[in-house]
């Protein structure tokens, strides 16, 4: 690819850029575009949070159901279980 074509690709693609936010900036369309986005974004942030909850209460019931487990093995074994 020639210097001129790469100049005129860059060219191109910062006046498309430039497009994009001057629609986005200026017109009343593209405001309420961006105001969407962020509403958008917005609850997607609110989902993952919510879903990171849930991962962390999972792996605490995991980790209390494997030391209920280890706590039947004691029992099964004829040991006394350890006072906490």
């Amino acid at each position: 690819m020639s210097d001129s074509t790469r100049i005129l690709m860059g060219v191109c693609a910062g006046a498309l850029a430039g497009s994009v936010v001057a629609f986005a900036l200026f017109t009343p369309r593209g405001r309420g575009a961006v105001a969407q986005l962020n509403a958008t974004l917005d609850e997607a942030s609110r989902t993952l949070r919510g879903f990171r909850r849930a991962l962390r209460k999972a792996e605490g019931v995991a980790h209390e159901t494997r030391r209920a487990v280890e706590d039947v093995r004691t029992v099964l074994a004829g040991e006394p279980l350890a006072e906490v």
